[in-house]
C-alpha cells in the first residue's frame, strides 16, 4: 500500500486530486503464454483514472431525480464530496483493461465458454490481488482486484472493477481472460454492467439469507443488466 510520500508523488505525476484509501500501485499480476504477456498492475489502473466528474447523474437519471439527491447531499455533508473532489471521478473508474503484449488483440465472435469453467475441476493454483479500494466514507465502495485460477486444462483471469454507491447505483466492469490449453488462442471478454441500487436491494430483501449480498459483486453481477460486452482473442 502507498505511503504518504509515494501517494504525493503519484498525484503529482498523474495530476490527480485524490487516490483511493487503499492503493497498491506495486501489485502486479503477469501471465506469460508462449510469446504473449498479459499483465495487470495497480499503477496502470491508477493511470486510467478520469480527471472529469463521474456521469452517475446521467446514467441513473430517473432514480436520481426522484430521490437520490438526498444521498448525494449527505455525501457532501460527510465531506465525501467536496467542490474540489467533485471535479474528478470520485468513483475511481479506470479505463485500464489490462496490458496485452506479444500478439495482436483481434475481434472475435467466439465467446469464453463459461459452462466449461463451471464444471468442477481441480484447482492447481488460485490467487486474488487487490489493486485499489475505497469505501467512499461508508457510503459505498469502489474496488479493483484481479483473480486468477489455474486448472489442469485451462486458466481463467478476472479483473473486476466494482462500484456501489449506497442508495444510488451499482457498476461492474470486467476484463475476463481464458485460455484452454488445447486451443491456439487466448480469449478475452470486456463486460460492463449497471443497475439501480434499489433494484438489487429489493431482490435481496425478499430473502433474509441474501442480506449480506449487497456487498457481494458476484451476486450483484447476476442481478443487474449487461450494458456492453466485447469479445476478442490473441493468437498464440
Amino acid at each position: 500500500m502507498t505511503n504518504s510520500s509515494q501517494e504525493q508523488a503519484i498525484k503529482s505525476d498523474l495530476g490527480l486530486v485524490e487516490l483511493p484509501e487503499m492503493t497498491f500501485p506495486d501489485n502486479t499480476v503477469t501471465i506469460t503464454n508462449g510469446t504473449i504477456t498479459i499483465s495487470f498492475s495497480g499503477y496502470d489502473a491508477i493511470k486510467g483514472f478520469s480527471l472529469d466528474p463521474p456521469d452517475l447523474k446521467v446514467a441513473a437519471a430517473a432514480e436520481w431525480e426522484q430521490g437520490n439527491n438526498n444521498q448525494i447531499e449527505q455525501m457532501r455533508l460527510n465531506n465525501v464530496l467536496t467542490s474540489e473532489v467533485e471535479q474528478f471521478d470520485w468513483t475511481y473508474a479506470t479505463t485500464f483493461r489490462g496490458k496485452f503484449e506479444g500478439s495482436e488483440v483481434l475481434p472475435s465472435e467466439t465467446p469464453i465458454d463459461f459452462n466449461r469453467l463451471r464444471v468442477p475441476d481441480p484447482i492447481l493454483f488460485q490467487e486474488e490481488v487487490f489493486l485499489f479500494e475505497d469505501e467512499l466514507a461508508d457510503n459505498g465502495v469502489a474496488i479493483l482486484d484481479v483473480k486468477l485460477r489455474v486448472m489442469p486444462e485451462c486458466y481463467f483471469v478476472l479483473m473486476r472493477y466494482g462500484l456501489r454507491v449506497d442508495g444510488v447505483i451499482y457498476r461492474i466492469k470486467d476484463t475476463r481472460i481464458c485460455h484452454v490449453y488445447s486451443e491456439d488462442c487466448v480469449k478475452i471478454e470486456y463486460r460492463s454492467q449497471e443497475g439501480a441500487f434499489a433494484d438489487v436491494e429489493r431482490i435481496i430483501k425478499q430473502n433474509e439469507e441474501l442480506l449480506g449480498n449487497l456487498n457481494n459483486f458476484n451476486y450483484v453481477s447476476m442481478n443487474i443488466p449487461i450494458t456492453e460486452c466485447e469479445t476478442y482473442k490473441m493468437n498464440i
